[in-house]
């Protein structure tokens, strides 16, 4: 099969790990009382659910106060006398800030990927849908056996390189590019270093966009043997010092996925 790779990039950096938590299902957050009422007038109800959401978010020790601090000046609009049209925009724009908040926090707590059995894989082969996570879970079986096959140890799959790998997936998704230097100009030392993980712990980054091919698993099989294919990218998964792994997956709407592989020579 001949990989599809478009963008592929590699890197080696001194370090890394990341603090994960629990996954959060904004739906299931537990209600919490309102303080106090909100001011009479348009879009009562959707007020009150920003509201909800922002309390629930709070609860989950996630930063609230710029989302507090806008949705307190919609009521001073609204004191004002401001419309139905001139506010919804912004109930909008703030009810997708916080959503986007909650996908990040999802991300960054997920745990570690599960590996695949590797009978499994001609019936996932034939799925037309495919969770990210498993996705993960089966690349982490491909970059394994090709550990077995060469004679290596294979690698741990670690929660907090995993959530390194998935929320640079996901930035490259939400931000359209393959690099291993997000917008802000963070690089995976940067990121490593902010996650707690120490310098002496030996940190290697592979990441590439692959275009979707006839199945979630061939896209990802393709996106494995474009990283085995390459010599950098190869040599960073087959090293002999390698002991951990996270690896983050994120789908486009097309089913095209950008992966992210962070491996590491300490045992995090």
């Amino acid at each position: 099969m001949t990989a599809r790779l478009l963008k592929m990039v590699s890197k080696t950096v001194p370090l890394l790990s990341v603090s994960l938590i629990t996954c959060v299902d904004l739906l299931a957050l537990p209600a919490v009382a309102e303080e106090t009422p909100l001011v009479p007038g348009p879009c009562l109800e959707k007020r009150a659910d920003i509201r909800k959401a922002i309390k629930d978010a709070e609860a989950h020790n996630i930063g609230v106060k710029p989302y507090e601090d806008a949705l307190a000046s919609i009521e001073e609009e609204i004191k004002a006398g401001k419309t139905e049209a001139e506010i919804t925009p912004r109930l909008n724009s703030l009810k997708s800030s916080l959503y986007a908040q909650f996908m990040n926090y999802r991300t960054l707590k997920s745990g570690a990927a599960t590996a695949v059995s590797g009978s499994d894989f001609k019936k996932l082969a034939r799925a037309k849908y495919l969770p990210e996570s498993q996705l993960e879970g089966i690349m982490l079986t491909m970059v394994n056996d090709e550990r077995r096959k060469a004679g290596l140890s294979t690698l741990k799959s670690s929660s907090k390189l995993a959530g390194l790998a998935r929320a640079h997936s996901r930035n490259m998704y939400q931000n359209n590019y393959t690099d291993h230097v997000e917008p802000d100009g963070s690089r995976l030392v940067d990121r490593a270093r902010a996650a707690g993980i120490k310098d002496s712990d030996f940190v290697f980054e592979n990441v590439c966009w692959m275009q979707f091919f006839e199945s979630p698993f061939g896209t990802i099989k393709n996106a494995h043997l474009a990283f085995m294919n390459s010599p950098v990218h190869k040599g960073n998964l087959m090293g002999a010092t390698r002991k951990s792994i996270g690896i983050g997956v994120t789908y486009n709407k097309k089913l095209s996925v950008y992966v992210t592989q962070v491996l590491s020579d300490g045992d995090i």
